[in-house]
């Protein structure tokens, strides 16, 4: 199930960390021509074809203008704001200790490999370094840099990656569960951990066979 090639990896942690934006008209113009063009196919060999029906199921909806509504509302409720205030930060220092603070000094790592393959923030991502859309999104670079060039450099720094993000993504899910009031970031969180799980679980074997 996680014998993908890294490309597929990649544009399946592209599509995720998209999902995991603010619901905008082109956001909604866009996730419904992807449905079109079955783009959430690359999905199904990693998360199960339960979730990605559940997920193109709560997706769809976006289609009226009253769910989209609601969603965005959710989305603000859930992600937007000050962290302290929020009652699921997307934000990795949040669930590495007892304090709401972003950017704290055990998530700097990041900033170290944006720095080293030239990602710039604004240009590269959507939000802090250490938003789960934006680790998303370094993730999938680096999926494509190591089919690209098998980089050792690169290599290192996605297992570690996949190693931070496995640790606090569950974290985020859970809470989720307990305080969303929608259906689709549940279901999304779940699937994002699941192709968490299981890229982390590929890279593991494959480190076992050196």
């Amino acid at each position: 199930m996680g014998s993908k090639p890294h490309v597929s990896s990649a544009e399946c942690f592209k599509l995720l960390s998209f999902l995991l934006t603010y619901p905008t008209d082109e956001y909604r113009k866009t996730v419904l021509d992807l449905m079109k063009a079955s783009s959430f196919d690359c999905l199904r060999p990693i998360v199960g074809d339960h979730l990605v029906k559940e997920l193109e199921i709560l997706l769809i909806e976006l289609k009226y203008e009253d769910r989209l509504l609601d969603i965005r509302r959710e989305y603000t409720r859930l992600f937007i704001s000050a962290p302290s205030a929020l009652p699921c930060p997307p934000y990795e220092s949040v669930y590495l200790g007892g304090k709401r603070e972003v950017m704290k000094e055990e998530t700097h790592y990041i900033l170290k490999i944006m720095d080293r393959w030239g990602l710039k923030l604004k240009r590269d991502l959507v939000d802090l370094p250490e938003h789960v859309a934006a680790e998303l999104s370094i993730l999938a670079f680096l999926l494509d840099k190591v089919e690209a060039s098998n980089e050792e450099r690169a290599k290192e720094d996605l297992v570690e990656l996949l190693r931070r993000m496995n640790s606090w993504v569950p974290k985020l899910r859970e809470c989720i569960e307990a305080e969303g009031k929608e259906r689709i970031y549940i279901t999304l969180l779940k699937a994002i951990e699941v192709a968490l799980q299981v890229e982390g679980a590929r890279w593991r074997a494959l480190d076992d066979k050196v």
